[in-house]
This record gives structure tokens, C-alpha cells and sequence, in this order.
């Protein structure tokens, strides 16, 4: 039955069932499968339960920035926004715990690099690093670096913290 299930699906339906049984479910222990959602990034789940959510985080091979949207669902459809003043801290888990912080590009629009506005009401589901001067993101340049991290981030005051995930870059 498994066999032609990927780990991804199953993981979630073993969620989804703890989730029904009043268990907490504690997505940081497990490792997202390398999926790839619709802006080439790695896709994780992030939260818990109701309060949930998918992660897609991109790296760039020529410059070493990082670009992230939240999703309230698995196709990507529905934003899960935050804050325009917010930020989201990445823990490179085998990198010395080394951790970085993304920020919205802007506080008018907050395009992406594609020039999609990601800006609502004051609010905004894409972050970026670097994003403030003096940031420095050469150590994570070039086609061969790889990491595990997990992502973690606030809203209306409830932590939410992603599986781990097989970060590597996008090519260009």
C-alpha cells in the first residue's frame, strides 16, 4: 500500500490522524520529502492541526538569497499571511545552528522576483534574505551547498515551526 504512496502524503495522513485523535503533533521531528512547489522552491508543512500550513523556501545557486511563501494549503492557492512587520528565522540545523532572517522585500507591494505583488491589506505571505544592508548571504552561494533546516516564525502570538527540510539551491 505504501509502496506507491510518497513519504510526503504519508506523513501527512499519520498528521492528519493524530490530529484527529486530540494528539499533538510535533512536525520539527520529521523530514519534508523533496517536493518542489510552483516557484521551484522545497516545500515543507509547518504548524499544527487547524493552525497549519506549507512552507516553500528557494534558494538561488548565483547569489545565495533566499525567498519564502506561506500557504494555508498544498496547491499553493491561499495565502497564509503575516504581518508586513514581521520576520521568519531559518535554522541551518547542520550548519552550526547558524540562522539567518528573512524579511519582506517592501512594505508597498513586496514583489517577488518574479514582480508578483504579495502585499494584502497590510499584510503579506513572502519574505526574503537578505533584506537589510550589510546582510551577507555568500556562504550560501554555489550549486553544491546543501543543509537541513527548519523555519520558524510568530503570528498573533502562536510559534509555528516547519519539518526539517533538504534545502538546495535552484539552479539558473
Amino acid at each position: 500500500m505504501l509502496r506507491g504512496m510518497k513519504w510526503f502524503h504519508f506523513l501527512s495522513l499519520i498528521a492528519l490522524a493524530l490530529v484527529a485523535c486530540n494528539r499533538a503533533v510535533d512536525i520539527s521531528q520529521t523530514t519534508a520529502s523533496h517536493v518542489h512547489g510552483p516557484h521551484d522552491g522545497v516545500v515543507a508543512a509547518f504548524g499544527e492541526g487547524t493552525s497549519s500550513g506549507y512552507l516553500e523556501l528557494k534558494l538561488h545557486d548565483d547569489k545565495g538569497d533566499l525567498e519564502l511563501w506561506l500557504n494555508q494549503d498544498d496547491k499553493h492557492a491561499r495565502p497564509f499571511d503575516l504581518p508586513l512587520d514581521a520576520t521568519i528565522e531559518i535554522e541551518f540545523t547542520d550548519k552550526s545552528g547558524r540562522k539567518v532572517t528573512l524579511r519582506p522585500r517592501n512594505k508597498t507591494n513586496n514583489e517577488d522576483e518574479s514582480g508578483v505583488a504579495n502585499a494584502r491589506d497590510g499584510k503579506t505571505n513572502y519574505f526574503i534574505f537578505p533584506s537589510q544592508p550589510g546582510e551577507d548571504a555568500s556562504w550560501l552561494q554555489g550549486k553544491e551547498f546543501h543543509s537541513t533546516v527548519i523555519v520558524r516564525f510568530t503570528r498573533d502570538g502562536v510559534a509555528f515551526a516547519s519539518q526539517k527540510l533538504k534545502l538546495t539551491p535552484h539552479s539558473h
